[in-house]
């Protein structure tokens, strides 16, 4: 009976093994707990299965760790050198660096995204809309730029995007240079500016445009 209850006691202990969130991995200075503690009850009180954190000073990274599972079915920690998508959150990226140029005065938010395209724009021969001319940095940044996904569907994920490419002439996996320009081609869902619409493609087009 003894050891019926002392296997069973191991069995459970390893379970609890299994089930529990993974601690910390990485480095981080002395003095910097409290972002342990942070994003430890993060992600409990948010049920979020794994997340990475890193902090920069001067220019220098003082903390980079990860936190909770990469891999629940397999019990793997997330480390600082797992890779996460970023999704929309490049949308904030690529909306900082804009008004940076903006900023510096290299960029301004009236400027018409065509000619900032050049030679990877639409081709003149090819828009059917003319009121693709009429696009701005600003609308693209305010999600007005003229698409509406619930419309003409979201050309930056599948089929939309193949079929771009393949109109195009483009690569697949379709890259966005190719999306960008077959949708610069095509009609507009409504006039650049005149309300909001949600939109991949404008910060794909807005990304692009502001990266020369």
């Amino acid at each position: 009976m003894k050891r019926l209850v002392l296997v069973a006691a191991l069995l459970v202990a390893l379970g609890a093994a299994v089930e529990a969130p993974a601690g910390p991995t990485g480095s981080a200075l002395p003095g910097l707990e409290s972002y342990d503690e942070m994003m430890t009850a993060l992600i409990k009180k948010w049920d979020v299965p794994g997340a990475g954190l890193a902090v920069a000073h001067h220019g220098k990274l003082v903390l980079v760790r990860g936190y909770g599972l990469a891999n629940k079915e397999r019990s793997l920690p997330v480390e600082p050198t797992s890779l996460f998508r970023l999704a929309s959150l490049s949308k904030t990226v690529t909306a900082v660096a804009v008004l940076q140029l903006v900023q510096d005065g290299r960029l301004r938010l009236d400027d018409k995204i065509v000619p900032l395209l050049g030679d990877i724009g639409p081709r003149a021969d090819r828009i059917t809309d003319s009121r693709v001319h009429d696009i701005t940095v600003r609308h693209l940044l305010q999600h007005s730029g003229g698409f509406d996904r619930n419309r003409s569907a979201d050309i930056v994920f599948m089929p939309g995007a193949a079929d771009a490419a393949q109109r195009q002439g483009g690569p697949l996996p379709p890259d966005c240079p190719t999306i960008m320009r077959d949708t610069l081609e095509r009609k507009l869902d409504f006039a650049p500016g005149e309300r909001f619409a949600y939109s991949n493609i404008g910060y794909c087009i807005l990304g692009v445009s502001s990266s020369g």
